[in-house]
């Protein structure tokens, strides 16, 4: 099963139809500024979120994403904290340094998948597409195609 192609990519690629699309989720949401960091969040994940808000272009995220990009943000606190903890650990020999790193492991793997949906690897970054917009030079023809492309 494939996921749907989202809305702003059929109109990018001249597929889009007002009967098949314009009513999805993603088509209504208005694009909105992402609210600050949520208070509970620690010293690490604020500085992520505040990297991922800065690093994506405006029109990439939507207040919406406000709870994924948390999620990923608390993943990423997590794994910081366990970094701390595994660099305080003096005896590599300790059982609790390998169950340290067995968490640390877990940790990334659940941030790995988190942040790919925030384009954090080239790979993702690839995946994420922006829209150049038209410029009017004033040909009635020009006009007409960014009004249908609007709609």
């Amino acid at each position: 099963m494939t996921r749907a192609k989202p809305t702003t990519q059929h109109k990018r690629d001249g597929t889009y139809r007002a009967d098949r699309h314009g009513r999805r989720a993603d088509a209504v949401i208005g694009k909105t500024e992402l609210p600050t960091p949520p208070e509970h969040l620690k010293a690490d994940a604020v500085a992520m979120w505040y990297e991922v808000c800065e690093s994506l272009p405006p029109e990439v995220l939507v207040r919406l994403d406000m709870y994924q990009l948390t999620g990923m943000c608390e993943w990423w606190q997590q794994w910081r904290d366990l970094q701390k903890a595994i660099d305080s650990c003096n005896d590599v020999l300790d059982p609790t340094y390998f169950k340290l790193n067995q968490m640390c492991a877990i940790v990334w793997k659940h941030f790995a998948a988190a942040s790919s949906r925030f384009g954090m690897t080239p790979t993702d970054r690839a995946k994420i597409k922006i829209a150049e917009k038209e410029k009017d030079d004033g040909d009635p023809l020009t006009l007409l195609k960014m009004q249908r492309k609007a709609q």
